[in-house]
């Protein structure tokens, strides 16, 4: 975990990326009913009054013995946002690149693509940013 805490979380995004079983549907291959359920998954949160978004992520599989899905090895991570361990109390600003020196200025929306790209409402710059699945934050909408 990153350390720090949420500071007026507004929004969360659910991204999972599952498994399927190592077998074909022999009726209809593009059927869900041969999911098993298993893979991981990532809750993307927008951090507005720390100006970041932060990632949630851990492993689900499913517990034959109980029936249930089981989440494991969660972690809590600064996504994007001046993600520098040293920075535990970002000021608002505005600069797209890298999670340790991108800034945003109190993110109020997030959204993710099936691909992993995460969308953010960066609510006091008035834009609409994109961040990569390394973090890297582009600028898409309104400047």
């Amino acid at each position: 975990m990153d350390g720090a805490r949420f500071s007026s979380p507004t929004d969360i995004a659910v991204w999972r990326d599952w498994a399927w079983w190592p077998y074909p549907n022999p009726l209809d291959e593009d059927s869900l009913l041969y999911r098993n359920g298993n893979g991981t998954l990532a809750l993307f949160v927008a951090d507005a009054g720390n100006h970041r978004v932060r990632k949630i992520s851990g492993d689900i599989a499913f517990d034959p013995d109980s029936g249930e899905k089981v989440w494991s090895n969660v972690t809590v991570e600064c996504f994007s946002g001046r993600c520098d361990p040293l920075n535990n109390n970002p000021e608002p600003g505005l600069a797209d690149g890298k999670k340790e020196t991108s800034r945003f200025d109190s993110p109020r929306g997030v959204t993710v693509s099936s691909n992993g790209d995460v969308y953010v409402a960066d609510s006091n710059n008035h834009l609409v940013r994109k961040i990569d699945q390394f973090g890297f934050v582009t600028t898409i909408s309104g400047l």
